[in-house]
């Protein structure tokens, strides 16, 4: 069966200093999708009718360890993604 929640396209290793992180997939439709970075849960999202879901997230500077999880519906059982380690880079100095 669907193994969900699924990130896809995969995340970025970096993202460019005062850019959004995108995340998008696909998990059943209806379920909630959690997203979690470094351990805390920063937004929740539900999933669409195709269960596609896109989430966009601004993370302070530095690296980040971002998951993606989600309870399935059926058995109530949560299964997370692989975590995806992010890099925010930092803003440009001011004054420079």
């Amino acid at each position: 069966g669907l193994s969900a929640p699924v990130v896809y396209p995969a995340l970025p290793a970096a993202v460019a200093a005062g850019a959004e992180l995108v995340i998008q997939g696909l998990a059943f439709p209806g379920q909630q999708v959690d997203l979690v970075v470094d351990g805390l849960l920063v937004a929740t999202e539900v999933a669409g009718p195709t269960g596609a879901f896109t989430a966009s997230l601004r993370l302070p500077p530095g690296a980040h360890q971002v998951v993606v999880r989600s309870i399935d519906p059926a058995t109530g059982r949560l299964t997370s993604t692989r975590a995806y380690t992010v890099e925010q880079a930092l803003p440009p100095a001011a004054g420079l």
